[in-house]
């Protein structure tokens, strides 16, 4: 009894819809309608809104690329008979069975088309057919009406097929969607940091700081070389299942071929090998905590991070094998003992979260992204923040302990309003010093601070 009642209700929605659909023909229109063929009930809860609004944005662009123009848009959900859209189009150059035939090429183009249910009516009211009867959900090769007269599939296997393929469709989407968020992010960091002029010693618009063989171009190209790498970080991340001991040998993978993909664009010159590897370590737990948490907190990237480089110090710098073979980093351990980036990382980036990442918060508001003095007076505090306490190997290395203190210290000066920012530059400037960690941290601070201020699921 219960039953006919629904279906009662349903028919009668229906029918409403189609008095609301030839009053609008009425006036001289053509009219796209958009529904989902959902078999049984209910027709309409959270997940098949979700879907729907999504399938819908995708139609707009879709008729769009066509050159088909909306008028007006009219939403006739109900809770019975299912989310219902209609569209009244400009009546341009195609006809109301040109229409029909583009709206097929997306039925038939999408990867969940035979859910998508995309009727056209004409000036006359009179629905266009194109002759073809849908496939059935199960069987595929078989045409619906024939499966459904003959009565070989129960609404529930109908059910959870089609409810199967759309969770499918979602989180395929809602995956692409925020890899390219995360590509997105890293990228924007990237050209961040090296646009941002004048900086002490490193590499920008106006000047190449303390380098001979790099320049501001050089960065944007290796920039865009190392751009496609990023997505397989982000992939890598979000896909993941097995446990931390081999991960940061796969990360690895990726940022050798990003690095022998940098050394051809740049003629072998060094412009972000460092960076590769703060990133691709970023960019994987990001991805990985959005993937399994669907949020972004600053507690689950610290412990994934030091997860991923659990023991690296001691795994990586602490043997008394051959130094010829050593790189500065490991150089610099075994003169000085200073552990540098991998320190960093393997306590999960103190550096950042400790200070660059507050000052960057302390500094937004609103405008933040659309005020380019802000957005520069925000990288300056940043990047004085970083050299203040970044103990960076690689200048160690090239010009000892006592330069690296000078330098921290003419940091600290200038947020403390002592100095000029001007005396920090000309200090590097003299004694041929490029704080380019302290530029790699500026980098993945950035990224970590789009994530946590623009990533919503």
């Amino acid at each position: 009894m219960m039953e006919n009642i629904l279906l009662d209700n349903i028919l009668i929605q229906r029918e409403q819809r189609m008095l609301i659909k030839k009053k609008l023909a009425s006036e001289n229109k053509i009219i796209i309608s958009f529904s989902l063929n959902i078999p049984g009930i209910p027709k309409k809860d959270e997940l098949i809104d979700i879907f729907f609004e999504t399938i819908k944005s995708e139609i707009k662009i879709w008729l769009a690329a066509n050159r088909i123009n909306i008028v007006q848009e009219i939403d006739c959900n109900d809770i019975l008979a299912g989310n219902y859209v209609l569209w009244t189009l400009r009546k341009d150059f195609y006809s109301a069975h040109e229409i029909k035939r583009i709206c097929e090429l997306f039925e038939n183009k999408h990867y969940i088309g035979r859910v998508i249910d995309l009727d056209v009516c004409n000036e006359k009211a009179e629905n266009i057919s194109s002759g073809k009867l849908k496939k059935c959900f199960i069987c595929q090769n078989e045409a619906a009406i024939i499966c459904m007269r003959e009565r070989k599939h129960t609404y529930s296997e109908l059910r959870d097929n089609i409810f199967t393929e759309i969770r499918n469709y979602l989180y395929k989407q809602k995956k692409n969607n925020i890899i390219n968020k995360l590509v997105e992010f890293a990228i924007k960091s990237m050209i961040y940091e090296v646009s941002f002029s004048p900086k002490p010693g490193l590499v920008d618009f106006f000047n190449d700081g303390s380098h001979s063989d790099m320049n501001y171009y050089m960065f944007i190209n290796s920039t865009a070389t190392l751009a496609p790498f990023i997505r397989n970080f982000a992939e890598l991340g979000y896909d993941y299942e097995a446990e931390f001991t081999n991960v940061l040998a796969l990360i690895r993978e990726i940022g050798i071929q990003m690095e022998q993909e940098m050394f051809k664009t740049t003629n072998n010159v060094n412009t972000q090998k460092g960076l590769i590897f703060l990133l691709g370590i970023s960019v994987f737990s990001v991805a990985y905590i959005l993937s399994k948490y669907q949020t972004f907190s600053e507690e689950k990237f610290v412990e994934t991070v030091k997860l991923i480089c659990k023991d690296i110090v001691n795994n990586e710098l602490n043997n008394k094998s051959d130094t010829a073979k050593k790189t500065n980093g490991e150089l610099c351990f075994l003169l000085y003992g200073f552990s540098g980036i991998r320190a960093e990382v393997e306590q999960g980036m103190p550096t950042v979260f400790n200070y660059s990442i507050k000052t960057l918060r302390h500094i937004f508001d609103k405008d933040f992204f659309n005020d380019k003095q802000k957005i520069s007076y925000a990288l300056e505090k940043t990047l004085l923040t970083i050299i203040a306490h970044n103990n960076d190997s690689n200048i160690v290395y090239r010009k000892g302990i006592e330069t690296l203190e000078q330098l921290k210290l003419l940091a600290r000066q200038v947020i403390d309003n002592k100095i000029e920012y001007s005396e920090l530059i000309k200090f590097c400037e003299k004694y041929n010093i490029s704080p380019g960690g302290s530029a790699d941290l500026l980098v993945v601070s950035l990224f970590l601070f789009f994530v946590e201020k623009e990533i919503y699921i």
